[in-house]
């Protein structure tokens, strides 16, 4: 079979030029405004499923979002619940876009949470393992189940830049 005619091969990025094009994916990823609130709403959603009182939700950018709860003492008995909102926000970003990598971007906050809580657990890298294999479908679940009220949290997010705890509650009882 013939090339088809005035078709230049294509030419392999060089590894810079793909590096580059990595960093603007990433960046561009970081600060979607959008996919800040669709993670933070995917926090509010769980954690209120899960009565932690979420207090308001914030969304003004690049580490500056995040879903206030009441506080709580780490401990065995709230690790399960505590494991599954803090992944809710990477799980309702992968569910939005499809992209692994770029829900891992925007979950980075609460892998060093989940790491501080496992150390202040004097948790080890196998038993990490074995929690995190149970609380994923629970959660996975979760989003799946308040995703059209996930939806509307993040579109009052991204417009408003903030949402109090009873307006998320007002959002999920109409779900």
């Amino acid at each position: 079979m013939e090339d088809a005619p005035n078709t230049p091969p294509e030419t392999p990025l060089s590894d810079l030029e793909e590096m580059e094009q990595m960093k603007e994916r990433y960046l561009d990823g970081l600060n979607d405004r959008k996919l800040l609130a669709v993670h933070e709403a995917g926090h509010a959603a769980v954690a209120e499923h899960l009565k932690m009182d979420v207090k308001r939700v914030v969304v003004q950018g690049v580490n500056t979002s995040y879903t206030e709860t009441s506080k709580r003492l780490p401990s065995r008995a709230m690790l399960h619940n505590e494991l599954v909102m803090l992944l809710a926000g990477y799980q309702a970003v992968l569910k939005e876009t499809g992209d692994i990598y770029i829900a891992n971007i925007h979950a980075g906050i609460d892998y060093r949470e989940m790491d501080r809580l496992f150390g202040a657990l004097s948790i080890g890298e196998d038993e990490r393992k074995t929690w995190m294999k149970e609380v994923g479908p629970v959660c996975e679940k979760l989003i799946d189940t308040y995703w059209s009220a996930i939806k509307k949290i993040a579109t009052v997010l991204e417009q408003n830049g903030q949402m109090w705890g009873t307006d998320v509650r007002k959002t999920l009882s109409e779900k």
